[in-house]
């Protein structure tokens, strides 16, 4: 585990399963906006972050997924009552191109990205809307995972909600929503679902989410 400061350029927000409508805790949003915008920010705590899969990463899991719709495909044909399903396609050369067509444009949106944000989107906003570098513990080990948890219950760092175990799980939940979407019927737009914290700002000050007096002008 590392401590490292990002550009908010480089950092990918966890995908919204209704990205149109991003929701945030205005009260949580207002205190740190506050104490960045008044020279306090060294006593948030950092973000935690994984680094975002490489070209290569996602390569290994299409094929990985490519292989979970063929022997799908294999156990339908066996079954003379069977019919193939696979995120709402309905046959194996569909579901292929789907899955090809989604990793594809999950590697574009994440090209020029360094890092996944696992845990602390109100800390990157506000640090990304008063012009700060978003302070990062990155988590290289599976044990780093455990030393958050543990930091957390020492109240070290906030409360860490996540359930996985390893990094490479981390990275596959984040992942999750912009390859599968919201459930299997859904046909997701990826470039809508990765967001950098500039980007989610602005969605943020179009659907007038943010506290009043951020709205009203008053950034001073």
């Amino acid at each position: 585990m590392k401590e490292t400061y990002l550009e908010p350029s480089k950092l990918i927000m966890p995908p919204e399963r209704d990205e149109e409508n991003p929701e945030i805790n205005q009260g949580v949003f207002g205190v740190y906006h506050r104490l960045f915008r008044n020279g306090n920010g060294n006593v948030i705590p950092p973000v935690i972050t994984i680094k975002s899969s490489s070209n290569e990463d996602l390569d290994n899991k299409l094929k990985i997924k490519i292989g979970e719709i063929e022997e799908y495909a294999r156990k339908i044909n066996s079954d003379p009552r069977g019919h193939f399903r696979y995120n709402g396609r309905t046959n194996p050369t569909s579901a292929i191109g789907f899955m090809e067509d989604q990793f594809k444009a999950l590697k574009d949106a994440i090209s020029d990205k360094s890092h996944y944000l696992i845990d602390g989107r109100h800390r990157s906003l506000t640090a990304t809307l008063t012009g700060n570098k978003i302070y990062s513990l990155e988590l290289e080990r599976d044990e780093d995972i455990k030393e958050v948890r543990r930091m957390a219950s020492k109240g070290i760092l906030p409360e860490f909600y996540r359930e996985e175990e390893t990094i490479s799980g981390l990275a596959d939940a984040f992942e999750e929503i912009p390859i599968f979407g919201t459930n299997e019927y859904t046909n997701p737009q990826t470039y809508k679902t990765i967001l950098t914290p500039e980007e989610f700002l602005q969605l943020l000050f179009r659907n007038e989410e943010l506290p009043d007096y951020i709205l009203n002008g008053d950034l001073e």
